[in-house]
């Protein structure tokens, strides 16, 4: 194995297995088992004609396997467990909602729990659905029924239980106005409250300007914020496959770099590249802190600065190797982001355009230039939902059947409403500018739920009812696999190629005996619910 020439492309799936086994199978003798394998690792490593021997690669998978075990036993250990009943705690505020609703979303960390008399220290993590507007670094007593996060195993249900346990949080609580009581209020590092604050100004410039309609696609598309957003918005976006939009990712940190680095380029003769690309780094940085550092800002500011790095040092690099190890840091910093929906998703859009794009824009050859980038960003979506595919149908059952041309849609106007949006902070503090691209950035907006709503029309715009199992989701990733290693294999190609059409059919017939079955559920709840399916 050549792990020299692409050390990440291998260390990365080892490691991501030892996450998974080290959260199901917790042990405390795996870091002995890395640090045997590393010292073995180091011996091989003394000459690249050793690191090929049989021997080497079976090191090499136990060294980072039980590396990624020992990192998430050691995340998940470091939090202790609650216990469920009415307690008495005292917390810390991390992250709230500061939305209208009624019960607010809220996360806090428990730093000491009341026994009789005494506090004791505890460090865990609580999900708080509070009545009180709180705000990161609030200090309050609580006093409030502490319960177990439970699914009710109603058929299409969110998995609540997971999607927290996932993030190290197991338990929950509602907290009225007369369930706490105000301590404190820390104040959050100089750096981080200074860009918070900016958020803060950006997110109000936007609601003091906007409709409330297009003033919550603004924030979700320019700041990352999604709490404004209505749930038939949501739903609208998410039936066109264009949910991604709202969520600032590589898509935004991908136009905002093309932007600078075009900007820039202009001004050659003042300005060297490589100042040019230093500017484009520090900027996106900067865009990411104002965002918030959601993995997915995070992953693209990263994998970005070490690809523009590897310009300016003149270094060739790959771009597999770039992106795996960007997320072998981000791993290292939240082993659990492994489980994250969007960091899932991402990584796996980028790693379809690399292994995918350039095979799939040779199929056709243009060379009228606006057909050959309409063919071109055409090919990027393809390629960006082959490897999405089977993880969208087991995780949302659902499939946008016109994808394609809701992204290219959504990369238009994506590109404007950011350059917009970079204009209306940028000028605000002029009056006639500040109304010119409110105005604009507005119709933008309009456009694009327009243009949203009309893809969401057509008919069949959603494939509904997969519901797949993790074998069939392992298989589908096997045959891409295998079309990506053998892709100048025809037969191999074609074979694949027959295995997934086989499969897809027995998915679609699958599908259609779910859909036209008659049902009869009767759903866990607080109140009697019974629903009858049929299909007459």
């Amino acid at each position: 194995m050549t792990y020299y020439k692409h050390p990440f492309v291998y260390v990365v799936p080892f490691f991501l297995v030892g996450i998974i086994l080290g959260d199901n199978i917790p042990g405390e003798t795996y870091p002995i088992i890395s640090l045997f394998c590393s010292i073995v690792l180091l011996i091989f490593l003394k000459s690249k004609r050793e690191m090929n021997h049989p021997y080497a690669a079976i090191v090499f998978a136990f060294a980072f396997s039980s590396l990624g075990a020992c990192f998430v036993c050691e995340h998940r250990s470091s939090s202790e467990e609650l216990k469920e009943g009415r307690v008495s705690l005292i917390v810390e505020i991390t992250e709230a909602n500061q939305n209208d609703k009624l019960w607010k979303k809220t996360l806090a960390c428990v730093t000491h729990v009341k026994t009789s008399d005494t506090l004791l220290p505890l460090k865990s993590e609580l999900l708080m659905y509070a009545q009180p507007k709180f705000h990161p670094g609030d200090v309050i007593f609580l006093d409030a029924e502490i319960k177990r996060i439970k699914n009710a195993n109603n058929p299409g249900e969110f998995d609540a239980k997971s999607y927290w346990n996932n993030q190290n949080i197991q338990f929950f609580a509602f907290v009225g106005h007369e369930d706490y009581t105000y301590i404190d209020h820390k104040a959050q590092h100089t750096i981080l409250a200074f860009f918070d604050g900016i958020r803060s100004a950006l997110s109000d410039l936007i609601d003091d300007n906007l409709s409330p309609e297009s003033g919550g696609i603004a924030k979700a598309l320019l700041l990352g914020d999604k709490g404004s957003l209505s749930s038939e918005t949501r739903n609208s976006f998410s039936n066109a496959g264009a949910m991604h939009v709202l969520a600032v990712s590589g898509l935004h940190v991908g136009i905002i770099m093309y932007l600078l680095m075009f900007v820039l380029g202009k001004f050659s003769r003042l300005i060297s590249k490589r100042f040019v690309l230093l500017i484009s780094i520090g900027f996106v940085w900067i865009y990411a802190a104002v965002t918030g550092f959601s993995p997915s800002v995070m992953r693209a500011a990263f994998m970005f600065s070490v690809l523009v790095i590897g310009q300016m040092t003149s270094k060739r690099s790959s771009g597999l190797n770039t992106l795996f190890f960007s997320a072998f840091v981000l791993l290292l910093i939240n082993p659990l982001f492994v489980y994250d929906i969007g960091f899932q998703l991402s990584y796996l859009a980028m790693l379809g355009i690399m292994m995918f794009y350039q095979p799939i824009a040779g199929l056709i050859l243009i060379r009228q230039k606006g057909l050959k980038k309409l063919w071109e960003g055409t090919a990027i979506g393809i390629a960006a939902q082959l490897l999405t595919v089977p993880l969208t149908l087991y995780y949302f059952h659902q499939f946008p059947n016109y994808f394609m041309v809701s992204n290219l849609g959504v990369m238009l106007f994506a590109g404007v409403l950011l350059v917009l949006g970079l204009l209306l902070f940028s000028f605000s503090g002029i009056g006639i500018l500040l109304s010119v691209f409110s105005v604009l950035l507005g119709f933008g907006i309009v456009g694009l739920l327009a243009f949203i709503q009309f893809v969401e029309r057509i008919p069949g715009a959603v494939a509904t009812g997969f519901v797949l199992s993790s074998s069939v989701v392992f298989i589908l990733y096997g045959i891409l696999l295998i079309l990506f290693v053998f892709k100048k294999r025809r037969r191999v190609v074609q074979l694949s190629i027959a295995i997934a059409g086989c499969v897809f059919i027995v998915i679609q017939v699958d599908r259609f005996r779910n859909m036209n079955k008659k049902e009869l559920v009767v759903f866990n709840s607080n109140i009697p619910i019974i629903a009858y399916k049929s299909v007459d």
